[in-house]
């Protein structure tokens, strides 16, 4: 209450209020009255935004003006592009800590405040500047290369069991550049352990699995347009840990690993070839693809490899300080000084070895700096449009994974 006479009553409408249709009662010498008048609370309205567009990596980059805002921002709520989000308030302004995403581009169609059951939606278009934008997220697990086949791409993504003695459950996500999210695919699902996943740059994907209760390892092959999968008999005794898997014409490397000997570590020094289509094993010399370092048994490494299929050639690299490898076609081997990440316009981008600062177009040599903390096994290209894995760093969908939409402007200056 404001003030009081005998004949008239100033009153503060209070800020926790939920509706916009307001009754008024008085309590004075043991009486009650109520107001006899439609009492309804004025809408809100935005009038203006700052700037020609906003970042969302700026906190509160967005302020709104307006007027009958509610002060106590708990008591409205704010959506961007249709998400919840961070907000504070006076009655004349808000200003919004943008959240990441999820947006289907780099701009901010829609804007919704809602307080005292009443809404105001501002339609403007306003730009987003920054370099990425979160297309969407997932409380999933994953740990193996991205890849794409028949413009989707494709992730075996896990959830950690309650008892983790049964392992993980594993489910194929696939991703389309049209709806630009994750969906699971109810065509594969698998309890256990996956040691690793590769994908042969054609029609499938071989899976290296890790048996429950024992040291037993098996291998099959799942193929991605019927889902059907297949089991392969290895020749070999299946007990191999951490082996080099390399999926490359038609054919399966089997390279090296580790295996243990009364819980000793020992590297194993054996190759083999697994050929699909005639479905047969060859061992092959202790020279074949002598430039590749066998894994070491102490400190025990890991051979799983990040890959990418790139004009009829197969670049990867594995394990600390190997380098990144070129198989060719006629399975020669060459050595690059570079961390591969992704491919745009055909074109190949990373990081040189010793620069960490800049990311690279490898083929032209060029470089920018770059801000995100890459990982290689993260990236991957649809309809020409670049797209990355990043853990969430953001107060918005923590403890997720974030899935983020490259700028096209971000490479503009180091494209051929």
């Amino acid at each position: 209450m404001l003030s009081i006479s005998y004949d008239s009553i100033a009153i503060k409408i209070p800020y926790n209020i939920t509706t916009a249709n307001l009754e008024v009662k008085v309590f004075a010498q043991l009486q009650e009255v109520t107001s006899p008048l439609n009492l309804n609370l004025k809408a809100p309205e935005i009038f203006t935004y700052n700037g020609a567009g906003v970042y969302w990596s700026i906190s509160n980059s967005l302020i709104l003006t307006g007027k009958n805002f509610n002060p106590q921002s708990e008591f409205g709520e704010l959506t961007v592009n249709g998400i919840n989000c961070y907000f504070s308030a006076t009655a004349d302004f808000i200003y919004v800590d943008l959240p990441p995403g999820p947006h289907a581009d780099f701009e901010i169609t829609e804007i919704v405040y809602t307080t005292g059951g009443l809404s105001y939606i501002h339609d403007s278009t306003i730009a987003l500047f920054d370099d990425k934008i979160m297309v969407d997220y997932s409380d999933a697990s994953f740990q193996h290369t991205l890849f794409v086949h028949n413009n989707l791409a494709f992730k075996f993504q896990y959830y950690e069991n309650a008892d983790s003695s049964l392992g993980n459950d594993y489910t194929l996500a696939s991703f389309s550049s049209d709806t630009q999210v994750w969906t699971d695919l109810n065509a594969y699902s698998y309890t256990g352990r996956i040691d690793d996943v590769v994908y042969d740059g054609e029609d499938s994907v071989f899976i290296y699995k890790h048996a429950l209760f024992s040291e037993a390892f098996y291998l099959s092959k799942l193929n991605l347009d019927t889902f059907e999968e297949e089991n392969i008999e290895m020749p070999f005794i299946n007990n191999v840990f951490n082996p080099i898997l390399i999926p490359y014409q038609d054919n399966l490397y089997f390279l090296s690993g580790i295996i243990y000997y009364d819980g000793i570590p020992v590297t194993v020094a054996n190759k083999y070839k697994y050929d699909s289509v005639a479905e047969t094993w060859e061992e092959l010399p202790s020279n074949f693809f002598v430039e590749l370092p066998l894994i070491p048994s102490f400190p025990v490494g890991h051979g799983r490899i990040t890959y990418l299929h790139h004009n009829e050639s197969l670049y990867f690299y594995y394990g600390s300080g190997n380098g990144t490898y070129k198989l060719n076609p006629d399975l020669s081997i060459e050595s690059i000084n570079y961390l591969i990440y992704f491919e745009y316009n055909n074109d190949l981008f990373g990081f040189n070895y010793g620069d960490g600062n800049n990311l690279y177009n490898i083929t032209t040599n060029t470089s920018r700096p770059a801000q995100y903390g890459f990982l290689g096994r993260n990236f991957f290209t649809l309809n020409n449009e670049i797209y990355f894995h990043q853990n969430s760093a953001s107060s918005y969908f923590q403890n997720t994974q974030f899935t983020y939409k490259l700028s096209p402007e971000y490479l503009s200056d180091i494209l051929d």
